[in-house]
């Protein structure tokens, strides 16, 4: 002999989960900057020079393809009109012996990795505040 029951709440959940469905691409968006954040903070504070930490920046989001992008990067130059992008590489990866255009030669500089490090350091850490804006996003869109 067969029970019958009855179910109440679906057509509210399904509509839930249908918002949630449409909200994806902006919550996954909102979520991103709190990340990045994170991993930014983190290199600001290994930066071995002053000119570094203040070019580092959090750039606009880009999308596209299904997904979104943002670049953590140094902008700008030292006050040697040095590009800050290439003199955060010069300490990340060091050089060989670097001879200018003119022939002047400017020496070998030790690697002094500090991107790669404040990355592996942040990495739990970005992931922690990227779920907890997460859950706030779902949490928002549950409760409307």
């Amino acid at each position: 002999m067969a029970k019958q029951f009855e179910v109440k709440g679906l057509e509210e959940l399904t509509k839930q989960l249908e918002t949630l469905t449409k909200s994806s691409y902006p919550m996954l968006k909102a979520s991103l900057y709190p990340g990045a954040g994170v991993i930014a903070d983190e290199i600001r504070k290994r930066c071995p020079t002053e000119s570094l930490r203040n070019g580092l920046g959090i750039s606009q989001m880009r999308s596209g393809g299904g997904k979104v992008d943002v670049a953590i990067s140094f902008d700008g130059y030292d006050d040697n009109h040095f590009p800050l992008a290439e003199l955060a590489a010069i300490y990340e990866s060091g050089t060989s012996d670097r001879t200018t255009k003119a022939g002047h030669n400017r020496g070998h500089v030790k690697k002094q990795p500090f991107i790669r490090p404040a990355i592996r350091a942040a990495r739990q850490r970005m992931t922690e505040e990227i779920q907890a804006e997460l859950k706030k996003q779902i949490n928002r869109i549950m409760e409307d």
